[in-house]
């Protein structure tokens, strides 16, 4: 299973607050996670660092110019599960939508 993150939060000190939804949440320490060197470096900016959102294709903790981060490794962090054990889980069913049924109209009795 890949988790998909459903909402994250901004905290103080380089911290996120995730929600996934799968409904687990966690605070996940980007600054002790990580060693925000190279492209990770724009994280230090607390500026920067509040513009976090969900990226639309990923699903996952995103900052302006693509900068993600593994949604495994957020869930891992969150829940402290293993990595072997979080993508050896299935994906949840997706929903199923019942197609409507066309019904004959019967013409109006006099």
């Amino acid at each position: 299973m890949i988790p998909k993150v459903k909402s994250v939060t901004p905290l103080p000190n380089l911290k996120i607050d995730v929600t996934f939804q799968d409904g687990v949440t966690g605070v996940i320490d980007i600054g002790k996670s990580l060693k925000l060197i190279g492209v990770l470096e724009p994280l230090k900016d607390p500026e920067f660092f509040a513009l976090v959102h969900i990226g639309k294709l990923s699903k996952s903790v995103t900052w302006p110019g693509e900068l993600d981060l593994d949604p495994v490794m957020l869930y891992h962090r969150a829940t402290g599960k293993s990595i072997k054990w979080i993508l050896d889980q299935d994906d949840p069913p997706k929903p199923t939508r019942k197609r409507k049924t066309e019904t004959s109209i019967q013409p109006a009795k006099p």
